[in-house]
């Protein structure tokens, strides 16, 4: 795989990725901007597929080679790849969004309207949770000639406008939940500027988080969760004076990960994902233990260097991967994986001790369960076999025998024996 540069953007390499299983079908997709070779030798620009044999292939002709994948996802088998994106496909153009059918390895036809306005991207793509709905979000104002601007939601075939009042890029979505969507980027609702914002699909509508506008300062660029419901969550992006910024939102207020020189200069986050540790670390208020933040980017760490990956614990860094461009640091854009974090309640957890107790006994009261059960499988079957109890009474066990006095069997004790008599 080699990166390609990209007049007017700053985008090379693989950016995004996903797995999708389903059925029969097991692919790995890769976006970006990059040249790679497929199994068969042909050449793969900016979007590729790895089966589940390891077989790499690509997607057809009809786009236009400087197109950049920043977002995919998927809903039954079509992949909804988005970005910076242009070309014409069955004779219809296409701009910021491309379906394809990972079933049949095409194009989908028809393909959705394209997206409309001054430099289109999109950023992000996600699905509502038990719905078709493939909500779209980025840098657009359009969708084919519906009036759509920076999110806009695709289902059944058509678009809709997910509420009004939101203007601005979006960088970051997503899901609280199933009917309220987060949204994160440098963005406005109803004229008020802020860099985030929520809309719930029962009202249809959108409002700024409480504080982001004060609170964050500056655009965000990244967010993930950081508890089940993602009621708290973080976000990352750049400071109106350049410096990177990372925060977590406990859910009342933002919380600011300790002194700003954690992060050195000339840092840039890109992702942020939530993962889990084999050991503990010393408990603190921002990360759980047993867990970590993954922060991916261009990571200036003192003490340290340039990082492409670091762990945050709560209360420091850790550098974790190192990767290079050439001579110079490289950078990672995101982490992608087959499963999704699941969280666990802090307030759940259970002393070892304790749960030895509970186990043990869960076994003998399984014992005690087994012992009951056999001996009424025993009663039973004796039953079905004719068995019958004993009696335990005899009440006319002498109604044949008669009285016997004492000195008929004892009378002769004591005295000689006598000749038999023949």
């Amino acid at each position: 795989m080699h990166k390609r540069a990209v007049n007017g953007q700053n985008v090379t390499g693989a950016v995004t990725g996903l797995f999708h299983k389903s059925g029969k079908l097991n692919v790995t997709v890769i976006g970006g901007h990059f040249t790679a070779t497929a199994s068969n030798g042909s050449t793969i620009n900016n979007l590729a597929f790895i089966n589940g044999t390891g077989a790499i292939s690509g997607i057809g002709s009809g786009l236009d080679d400087d197109s950049v994948f920043l977002a995919l996802n998927t809903q039954a088998d079509i992949l909804y790849a988005g970005g910076t994106i242009s070309g014409n496909l069955d004779n219809t153009a296409v701009n910021g969004l491309i379906l394809y059918d990972l079933a049949q390895d095409n194009f989908a036809s028809p393909q959705p309207p394209a997206l409309g306005g001054d430099n289109v991207a999109v950023n992000a793509i996600t699905t509502r949770p038990k719905s078709t709905q493939v909500y779209v979000a980025g840098n657009f104002d359009t969708a084919g000639s519906l009036g759509c601007p920076s999110v806009c939601m695709f289902d059944r075939g058509q678009w809709s406008q997910p509420g009004s009042g939101l203007s601005g890029s979006v960088a970051a979505l997503t899901w609280q939940g199933n009917d309220k969507l987060l949204a994160g980027g440098n963005i406005s609702v109803n004229g008020n500027a802020t860099t985030l914002a929520n809309y719930n699909t029962k009202e249809s509508q959108w409002t700024p988080l409480d504080d982001a506008a004060t609170a964050v300062p500056g655009p965000v660029t990244a967010l993930t969760a950081a508890n089940d419901d993602v009621s708290q969550f973080w976000v990352a992006g750049q400071s109106t004076n350049g410096s990177a910024f990372l925060l977590k939102y406990d859910g009342s207020k933002f919380q600011t990960i300790g002194n700003s020189g954690m992060l050195g200069d000339q840092t840039k986050i890109q992702g942020l994902s939530m993962l889990y540790l084999n050991d503990d670390h010393d408990k603190n208020d921002m990360v759980p233990q047993g867990m970590t933040l993954l922060i991916t980017g261009s990571l200036n760490l003192p003490n340290f260097g340039t990082a492409s990956a670091a762990l945050f614990d709560g209360t420091s860094f850790a550098p974790f991967i190192l990767a290079t461009s050439g001579n110079r640091p490289g950078s990672l854009s995101q982490l992608f994986s087959e499963r999704e974090v699941n969280f666990k309640s802090s307030a759940g957890r259970i002393a070892r001790g304790l749960v030895v107790l509970i186990g043990l006994a869960c076994a003998l009261g399984t014992i005690f369960l087994l012992v009951v059960v056999g001996i009424l499988l025993e009663r039973y079957r004796r039953k079905a076999a004719g068995y019958q109890p004993a009696p335990t009474s005899y009440p006319d066990k002498t109604a044949n025998m008669g009285r016997i006095p004492p000195e008929h069997l004892f009378g002769r004790l004591g005295q000689p024996a006598s000749t038999p008599l023949l």
